[in-house]
């Protein structure tokens, strides 16, 4: 658990140094998402500081960090914790900002903001699944265009089924919401066990 949390503040010091306005844009999102509420702004931010955590991989294979790190006393089941454990406490940040936002802009609205929680944690996840094993499969680089895809994908169709829902009044029900909670989490853990395969047998070269 030390190694996963050394690689771990690893990347928050890469993102210090080299995200500064990406942060500036979160915090943008996370304030017009408690301005104003609704799917994009909320969806955004949390998006958003996903994104960050994809970045980490491409100052990795940029600085030729993973050729290092395989040279080192660490396993690769760490490597690839860490980068999970720290996507979904992006996540949590993400919800953290929107949370004081809204109780900042809107006061205490307890339906709106577990409504906006459980958005931000499915969102997130799925996110995350779905991007982290095509860039350690193909790198950085060459997954930039899925993961554009899939940000424009989830966001349009989110935007589009929040309008209808409150057009017609659509209320999504506890068991929906708990199938939802349990289908993230298993394309989570998926993802994990893709992820450990693809990085297991993966080669790295020196830059």
């Amino acid at each position: 658990m030390n190694t996963v949390i050394t690689l771990m503040l690893k990347d928050i010091y890469v993102l210090k140094r080299k995200s500064e306005p990406t942060l500036f844009i979160i915090v943008f999102f996370a304030v017009f998402a408690g301005l104003q509420g609704g799917f994009l702004y909320t969806a955004m931010c949390t998006m958003m500081m996903i994104m960050l955590t994809l970045t980490t991989f491409a100052y990795d294979q940029s600085d030729g960090w993973e050729a290092y790190v395989s040279a080192l006393p660490v396993s690769r089941e760490a490597v690839v914790q860490s980068k999970y454990i720290f996507g979904i406490l992006t996540v949590a940040v993400s919800i953290l900002l929107v949370m004081v936002s809204s109780v900042v802009f809107r006061g205490f609205q307890i339906a709106a903001m577990i409504n906006a929680l459980q958005m931000q944690v499915y969102l997130g996840l799925f996110f995350l699944s779905l991007n982290y094993p095509l860039i350690l499969k193909f790198g950085f680089e060459k997954s930039r265009v899925w993961y554009i895809l899939i940000t424009f994908l989830i966001v349009g169709a989110g935007s589009a089924f929040s309008s209808i829902a409150s057009q017609t009044g659509l209320q999504i029900n506890g068991l929906v919401s708990s199938f939802a909670g349990l289908l993230v989490i298993g394309l989570l853990l998926l993802s994990y066990g893709i992820s450990l395969r693809i990085i297991k047998h993966k080669e790295f070269l020196e830059i």
